[in-house]
């Protein structure tokens, strides 16, 4: 960890951080080709895109080939007709050796005419792809809201840090002149010991700020398979908006309409509904039409127990070529058929219901998030007011403590209200990026052009920033 960081050091004195400093977009672009989950998602895309492709092959022509080589030997006793010396005809028990073999092949071709069952197998697989389309546009949409989290979460650990370490060099200053008034007699050991208590505080709160970056660069390190240690900043002059439309109903009207996760609940149902009819015609006959042809070469030899003009050998060649119309009837299969059926009834009511419960879901989800991000806007404005009402107080106590009216206790109060106010400034500007963001995902409007427009009120930190945002 110490190397780590000398190393970062020798280069933020060396080099401009611009050069090396990870923007939002490159994180970004990483994470869409090293984050696994993501990765997965796109493989089960791409495996759930066949599923019309499959459906359909039950509606199409289905073509066999067989070739057989097979190799009979059999020991039999028939009755057979003899001649014997006179030539009159008799019957008598004839033991047969046969030695046969059997060598040809057979071609089939299958036309489904009447099928009801693969024709609503077939409208469940176009579903299906289209559900699998929403389910891995909600995958890119998924990716957009973590890699802003993950980045926002480091920005907002590194702060809490860089505060922390303020603080703390604060709280050093303030402990070095309360022991030099000590020595001179101007205040009492107790200013001192209390000065000290605040000081060994802030100090162990340095140690778990560093400790959160180091936890949120391991996330982020999860999403591109790299470590980043430097990342550009949130700038000043990042301008807060209202939502787009700034109307609560219309974002919840665009969630009940557009929202992934309800595509994907609604079209759920339709394959539920597609289920359940083909279900129900499994009770249905089914028409097929077949063309065949086959050749089969048969040859061998015949031993027997006596001599006869009428035991020949088993050699024959069949061509065959033929059409045929099956009817096939479904009666009873224990009882199966109907259990399925009642099965894909219950399963598409479910279906029904889920699409209800994701309604009322993204339409209340769209509500909160509305009013958080006008909350979010509210308190950036409340606490950029507050920061400057606690500088003042602090100005007033550290005023009132050189003059003897204020004691030690009311200036580390002071600054502990204005690292407190600095802090949640940052953090509500945080806040109110990723519940926009949120926002926007209720209504299927996040887009990758989000991240690139954020992107830009990014800017490299200082070299003197990087390292009091780095962990030693």
């Amino acid at each position: 960890m110490k190397l780590r960081t000398t190393v970062l050091s020798v280069i933020l004195c060396a080099v401009s951080t611009s050069s090396f400093a990870d923007s939002l977009v490159r994180i970004y672009e990483l994470a869409l080709t090293n984050d696994y989950q993501f990765q997965r998602a796109k493989s089960i895309y791409k495996a759930d895109a066949e599923l019309s492709n499959i459906a359909r092959s039950k509606l199409y022509p289905s073509i066999k080939a067989d070739y057989t080589l097979r190799s009979l030997q059999e020991d039999s006793t028939i009755r057979q007709l003899i001649t014997p010396v006179g030539g009159t005809l008799l019957e008598s028990d004839v033991m047969l050796d046969r030695n046969v073999n059997h060598r040809g092949w057979s071609l089939k071709l299958e036309q489904p005419i009447f099928d009801a069952p693969a024709w609503y197998g077939y409208q469940r697989g176009k579903t299906q792809v289209i559900i699998a389309d929403a389910i891995f546009d909600k995958a890119k949409q998924d990716l957009l809201l973590r890699v802003v989290d993950a980045y926002l979460n480091v920005l907002r650990a590194q702060d809490n840090l860089a505060a922390a370490r303020a603080q703390e060099r604060a709280f050093s200053r303030q402990l070095e002149q309360t022991k030099q008034r000590f020595d001179s007699g101007l205040i009492p050991i107790t200013e001192v010991t209390e000065s000290q208590a605040a000081y060994d505080l802030v100090a162990v709160r340095t140690l778990e700020e560093e400790n959160s970056v180091e936890i949120t660069l391991e996330g982020m390190a999860n999403l591109t398979g790299k470590q980043h240690l430097v990342l550009n900043l949130l700038r000043s002059d990042f301008i807060v908006t209202p939502p787009e439309p700034n109307d609560i109903n219309e974002w919840a009207e665009a969630a009940s309409s557009f929202n992934l996760q309800l595509l994907i609940a609604r079209q759920t149902r339709a394959a539920a509904e597609e289920k359940q009819k083909a279900a129900k015609w499994e009770h249905s006959p089914k028409l097929t039409l077949g063309i065949f042809a086959s050749n089969m070469n048969t040859g061998g030899t015949v031993g027997s127990s006596i001599d006869s003009p009428f035991i020949l050998e088993p050699d024959q060649n069949i061509d065959t070529l033929g059409i045929e119309l099956r009817l096939q009837i479904p009666l009873y299969e224990g009882g199966a058929t109907s259990a399925n059926s009642r099965r894909a009834g219950y399963q598409y009511q479910a279906s029904r219901d889920l699409v209800r419960e994701t309604r009322r879901s993204v339409n209340t989800e769209a509500r909160q998030l509305f009013l958080k991000v006008k909350s979010d806007m509210s308190r950036i404005q409340g606490r950029r007011a507050s920061i400057l009402s606690a500088k003042a107080a602090l100005d007033a106590a550290e005023a009132g403590y050189g003059i003897g009216t204020r004691n030690i206790i009311d200036v580390l109060n002071a600054q502990n209200v204005l690292f407190s106010a600095e802090r949640d400034y940052a953090n509500s500007r945080y806040d109110y990026i990723q519940n926009s963001f949120r926002l926007r995902a209720t209504g299927a409007s996040l887009s990758s052009g989000d991240i690139y427009r954020l992107d830009a009120f990014l800017k490299p930190p200082s070299s003197q920033q990087a390292i009091q945002r780095a962990v030693r």
